[in-house]
């Protein structure tokens, strides 16, 4: 009513214009900011719970982060995803810490929980929702055994202490950073002091009157758990665990530090008399040969055995550094002692009578674990591998190689065997040989057959060649082949020749057949003989044909007389050539006669053709042609006339007038 008085009321038309804009502006207002804060939450008319439906039930969880509860996804993710999956501002702390100012300083304290890397926030809290508070994963020990499930076993002894039995961590740690080691709230033995009184009388008795408070306490008691009362740790001094200190210090005295009763390195070796021995011998460890136990044991107890200061392998590297023990790429294999950090497996940790300090001699060392293996027990043994030289060929701890191998295969192999290494010049190549496996082949250790082969051939030979064995399943098999000697033709690693051959093809043939040129002398040769291209009409190993020809009859022969075959389809065909037996006639290899013939035509044709006839002798008007060349008269092959006469012939005998010439 207020509005329609000012409007009514005698004002210039102006101004009652712009106070009806100002009016109209102010009773919109909630409706455009209302409209704002919606197109905030919404995309092209869907708010991000409609394609992540997932989510929306965790709206009702018991904690709730604030920007997902109130839908402004865009505080911590970008507009666009991918997939589906919407893409974090930042993947580290820096996310966090605009709404979490007071946490920026944790990652400038010198004890760090975790650094400030990917995902550090959500390792521990859900990034959303949860039913545990602060946003927690999982509540009490639960939450730390996310990430330390490996020491599981740490908080798990029967002994617990009271805070951990309590699920309480934080009740001597802190969260995320602080100034202390192990993240404790307070230096070690002013954290223990706020449950456990020093001076109380119980408490000074337990301790034999000595003064602790000038230690720590966890160089005697695991500050989780234990097998024992008193969570002592696992491993502890003998003197320790019989409540003897005075075995080692000198009588408690009121405000001083517990002393020795001599110097340490001798008090050690005042009871253990067996590593005093061990002074005298040619290598000695340095902190030992020093007399400095207490550089890798703790004098009272410890986590690791025997009194270590930690794990063996890690005690170990805090002084060998060198990247070939400890390599900082992961190495392709790992000795299985190193790989557990059992250095001591092998290793005197003390002093020893052989180099590296190595627990026995080199070539006994590696049988206490391998002895049992069946490689021991084959007739030929490897050179080094007989003498025990196993690092010749490998590594101890580690290597880039499988198998432990110092080098490549086939490097390591030339070291020895340098003659091998020649043949790489050669024109053929075996292909585990160019590959450089030797090991495709041959044991690196042993084997019941000559030259440490893994099998005898052809067995080794058809482990990659199974076409070939499978081929030899046929009537035909050449000799080698079927007698299993792939050697007697192939060389193993590499030829001159083609096909790994020991010799040239010309020559390897004539190595146990015949050699036809001699023969032939003043003869004739099959012009694949001639040339001595053997496998022109032979396979190498096997044929369904007899004498392993590539193909049979006369189909072999067609491969290079193909002339012949076109003039073999005439009207009249010679028998043996219609039935494709051209070796009734011919030789396959050498003849004394022209046209390889087996014999003279005289001879060759009446071994089919009975001369002495009746019908034989009318059909030669009489005449005895018995000695006569019959290919004179006749074409041996196939001809358009009957009786395999010539196209073209002497007009007497065209018209059978043999008396015109002859009487």
């Amino acid at each position: 009513m207020e509005a329609i008085r000012i409007l009514t009321s005698p004002f210039s038309l102006r101004s009652r214009r712009i106070i009806a804009l100002f009016v109209l502006f102010a009773l919109t207002l909630p409706f455009i900011l209302g409209a704002a804060r919606d197109s905030k939450r919404r995309r092209l008319g869907k708010t991000c719970l409609d394609c992540h439906e997932d989510m929306a039930p965790r709206l009702r969880d018991k904690v709730t982060h604030e920007p997902f509860k109130s839908e402004d996804c865009e505080a911590c993710h970008k507009r666009h995803g991918l997939l589906k999956v919407l893409l974090l501002k930042s993947w580290d702390a820096s996310l966090c810490f605009p709404c979490h100012e007071a946490q920026k300083g944790i990652f400038e304290q010198p004890v760090q929980h975790f650094k400030n890397e990917k995902d550090v926030c959500w390792k521990c809290h859900d990034p959303h929702s949860s039913s545990k508070p602060k946003l927690l994963k999982e509540e009490g020990t639960k939450v730390c055994l996310i990430c330390h499930e490996a020491q599981k076993e740490e908080f798990s002894r029967p002994v617990l202490h009271a805070p951990l039995k309590e699920e309480q961590c934080l009740a001597c740690h802190v969260p995320h950073a602080g100034t202390n080691p192990s993240l404790l709230q307070n230096p070690e033995t002013e954290m223990c002091s706020v449950c456990h009184t020093y001076e109380d009388a119980d408490f000074v008795r337990k301790h034999q009157n000595y003064d602790v408070t000038q230690g720590t306490c966890s160089s005697c008691h695991n500050p989780h758990s234990s097998q024992t009362e008193g969570l002592l740790q696992l491993s502890t001094h003998a003197p320790l665990t019989e409540a003897d200190c005075q075995t080692c210090h000198v009588a408690p005295a009121a405000g001083q530090k517990p002393r020795l009763t001599e110097a340490l390195g001798d008090l050690c070796l005042s009871c253990h008399e067996d590593q005093k021995v061990k002074l005298g011998l040619d290598k000695a460890h340095s902190p030992f040969k020093d007399k400095d136990c207490v550089s890798c044991h703790e004098p009272h107890a410890a986590k690791h055995s025997p009194l270590l200061k930690a794990e063996e392998k890690s005690l170990c590297q805090e002084c060998h550094q060198d990247e070939a023990l400890f390599p900082t790429k992961k190495p392709v294999a790992v000795h299985a002692p190193f790989e557990r950090g059992n250095c001591s497996g092998c290793h005197d940790s003390h002093a020893s009578a052989f180099a590296s300090l190595m627990r026995k001699p080199r070539e006994e060392l590696c049988l206490d674990c391998h002895k049992d293996e069946p490689k021991f027990q084959k007739a030929n043994l490897h050179g080094p591998f007989k003498e025990g030289e196993c690092l010749t060929c490998h590594q101890p701890h580690s290597s880039k190689m499988a198998f432990l191998m110092r080098e490549e295969q086939f490097a390591l192999c030339y070291e020895c065997h340098a003659e091998v290494k020649e043949q790489e010049k050669s024109r053929s190549l075996h292909d585990p040989f160019v590959a450089g496996r030797c090991s495709s082949c041959h044991d690196s250790h042993s084997s019941d057959s000559p030259q440490y082969l893994k099998a005898v051939e052809p067995q080794l030979c058809f482990a990659c060649h199974e076409k070939v064995q499978e081929s030899l399943k046929v009537k035909s098999v050449h000799a080698p082949a079927a007698e299993g000697l792939c050697s007697s033709c192939h060389s193993s690693h590499a030829s001159q020749y083609g096909e790994l051959l020991t010799v040239s093809r010309n020559e390897l043939c004539y190595g146990c057949h015949s050699n036809f040129e001699d023969e032939a002398a003043g003869g004739y040769l099959h012009a694949p003989v001639e040339k001595r291209d053997c496998l022109g009409c032979h396979e190498a190993h096997a044929s369904a044909e007899s004498p392993i020809l590539k193909k049979s009859g006369a189909s072999l022969c067609y491969e290079c007389h193909k002339t012949e075959q076109e003039s073999f389809t005439k009207d009249v065909v010679h028998t043996p050539v219609k039935e494709g037996a051209c070796l009734a006639c011919h030789e396959a290899h050498l003849s004394k006669l022209t046209g390889l013939i087996t014999e003279t035509p005289a001879l060759l044709c009446t071994s089919c053709h009975d001369a002495t006839t009746e019908a034989f002798l009318s059909a030669h008007k009489g005449y005895n042609v018995a000695g006569s060349n019959c290919v004179g008269c006749h074409d041996p092959h196939a001809s358009k006339q009957v009786g395999l006469t010539p196209t073209i012939v002497h007009e007497p005998y065209g018209e059978f007038r043999c008396e015109l010439c002859h009487s």
